[in-house]
């Protein structure tokens, strides 16, 4: 069984009438090594198959070991804009360990989806703030909120706030989140 879940990964995309029997494998009662390779087969199919999301969403909702939440949230990364539906499981997840290996890409997921992550912009927030979260998790989130575009202007005053400090590099990225947030402000700064 691995090798032929093995050879779907390889597949990718053609592989997509397979996603039903993935998903049963994902839920059964399979060694977990087996169960992990149907989740990452799924992440290579990159399919608007109807039933992927739910069942990436339904790995996130059982609270599963670390590493396989990871790989539900990779899948649900290659989805973009159609991971939509996978909003509120992302806020938790970024409401949860800050050290958490998962935490930057269920970010960079938000930011893939883009203006229909708009509901996670307070949680994004939160992880700017300074509880000194490490600068790859900031770095993250302020690239995920200038791919929410308008709908994180809440963050532009946590943003500029950052912009203040000594990491020119980092100024420069935040400065062009702020412009994809407010448009308008294209004509400032830099």
């Amino acid at each position: 069984r691995y090798s032929a879940v093995e050879s779907l990964e390889r597949i990718g995309p053609a592989a997509e009438p397979a996603i039903p029997a993935l998903v049963k494998l994902i839920d059964s009662n399979e060694p977990e090594q087996i169960r992990s390779a149907a989740t990452i087969a799924l992440s290579a199919i990159e399919s608007d198959h109807p039933v992927l999301v739910p069942a990436l969403l339904e790995i996130l909702k059982q609270k599963t070991d670390s590493y396989r939440r990871y790989q539900a949230i990779q899948a649900l990364g290659k989805l973009g804009a159609d991971a939509a539906p996978a909003v509120p499981s992302l806020i938790e997840e970024l409401k949860g360990d800050r050290k958490s290996f998962s935490l930057p890409t269920a970010i960079q997921v938000l930011g893939a989806i883009g203006p229909d992550a708009a509901d996670a912009v307070p949680a994004l927030i939160e992880l700017l703030k300074p509880a000194e979260p490490p600068s790859h998790i900031q770095s993250c989130t302020i690239l995920a909120l200038g791919s929410i575009g308008p709908a994180a202007k809440a963050a532009v005053p946590q943003l500029m706030e950052l912009a203040q400090g000594p990491n020119k590099t980092r100024a420069r990225t935040i400065l062009q989140a702020v412009r994809s947030i407010v448009p308008d402000a294209a004509g400032d700064g830099n």
